[in-house]
């Protein structure tokens, strides 16, 4: 009955859960052994793991990463973490890790990070700000944990790339 509570709450028709456990049950009054009991049982958890997998692909596939990306490019510039993401779109760190990185192929952090170096390498482009000055326009107050970054998405320094576009 729990559990189809949680079925319910992620989505799940109500009909068809309340139909399913009063089966289950009546599978299980007529179970004669012990044996029969734990395989009933065994289908029956199967198919409750097969319920959550399916509601976690369509929150995949809908809110909790629709959210979470506006949540960032909303936020972006700000001193926000994965853990206040999560915290956020009211799921665990862990979990949200896990759906996010099933759906995108990557990390919640990963995703930030490339986000705002994105837009760092936009203002490295379109203005003459200083790193530092940018940096912190992205979400980072430490112009160095910026430079290391970005170095690491785009293989060379936000300096050097500025140069190079300002020879453009």
């Amino acid at each position: 009955i729990e559990v189809n509570g949680y079925l319910k709450e992620i989505g799940m028709e109500e009909s068809s859960l309340h139909d399913r456990l009063n089966e289950a049950l009546k599978q299980l009054l007529l179970c004669a052994e012990g044996q029969e009991v734990l395989r009933y049982m065994e289908s029956y958890l199967e198919w409750i793991m097969e319920c959550i997998g399916q509601a976690d692909h369509q929150n995949v596939g809908g809110g909790v990463i629709s959210e979470m990306q506006s949540f960032i490019r909303q936020h972006y510039n700000e001193n926000i973490s994965v853990e206040m993401i999560a915290d956020f779109l009211g799921i665990t760190r862990t979990y949200f890790g896990r759906i996010f990185a099933r759906s995108i192929g990557k990390t919640p952090q990963k995703f930030l990070i490339e986000y705002r170096m994105t837009k760092g390498a936009d203002l490295l482009k379109l203005t003459n700000l200083s790193i530092s000055d940018i940096a912190r326009q992205v979400g980072y107050e430490n112009p160095l944990h910026f430079s290391r970054a970005f170095k690491s998405i785009y293989n060379i320094s936000p300096k050097f790339y500025q140069e190079q576009q300002a020879q453009r």
